[in-house]
């Protein structure tokens, strides 16, 4: 397996985009994960081959995509991406009268991004796990769907979800997982308090032996907004250090 950074991570720092990716090389990882550029991809694509990072993949909104995929998705043809990651939908979308016309619009949307040589993939927050038709929301888009799924490990949990379970079930779509640690608060919004690695409540060992038997490629780490993101970076490193066989 390999790993990399969710740049969201990092939004919260003073830190240019170069910086950014200098200080993810210089933390031992092997790539990136977009959420927005900033500046000309042309100059990205330089730092990352300096740096030697990849960057496998990009978060785009589904409504991004669907006023056209592909002005999009070019920037990050430059960047060698190759999935493209739905980062959220508003709860309002994933209601019993709701989700089904989402679905279909997901995979409307994952024709064109076939058609553009990219793969499609959904990430969740804890919105996914509230109940439409006595099962997850997550499972009716995936049902209803053919894209793939990029599993937020924490928000899973927060959700009061099992995100070990949910990589075995779904080990034949997932295209990442997010490890992010939660210190679970059924009092805090989503029900969870996003922390550094190995300080919280998510199983991240049992998450992390899952994915290696569902051969997942790439584990992003993720944090919401750390209070000091260089330091949560480093912290991450560290605690993965040993933990996966690359």
């Amino acid at each position: 397996m390999k790993t990399a950074v969710q740049l969201y991570t990092m939004e919260a720092s003073s830190l240019s985009v170069t910086a950014q990716l200098e200080a993810v090389a210089d933390a031992g990882f092997d790539g990136v994960e977009f959420a927005g550029l900033g500046i000309d991809p042309v100059a990205i694509r330089s730092t990352l081959n300096q740096l030697g990072l990849s960057a496998p993949s990009a978060h785009i909104p589904l409504s991004t995509l669907e006023a056209g995929v592909e002005s999009a998705v070019e920037p990050y043809r430059e960047l060698g991406v190759e999935t493209v990651v739905i980062p959220y939908l508003d709860r309002e979308r994933l209601q019993t009268g709701t989700i089904r016309g989402a679905a279909a619009a997901i995979d409307s949307v994952a024709a064109d991004l076939d058609a553009a040589g990219f793969e499609l993939a959904y990430h969740n927050h804890d919105a996914e796990f509230e109940m439409v038709d006595d099962t997850f929301a997550l499972d009716v888009l995936l049902d209803e769907t053919g894209v793939g799924l990029e599993l937020d490990v924490g928000w899973a949990a927060a959700a009061d979800a099992d995100p070990v379970g949910l990589i075995d079930r779904y080990a034949d779509r997932l295209t990442a997982i997010h490890l992010k640690d939660m210190r679970l608060d059924s009092t805090a919004p989503g029900g969870g308090l996003a922390v550094d690695l190995g300080t919280g409540d998510v199983d991240l060992d049992g998450c992390l032996d899952a994915a290696a038997d569902a051969d997942v490629e790439w584990i992003i780490f993720e944090y919401d907004a750390p209070p000091e993101p260089l330091v949560s970076l480093r912290t991450a490193s560290d605690w993965l250090a040993g933990k996966i066989d690359k």
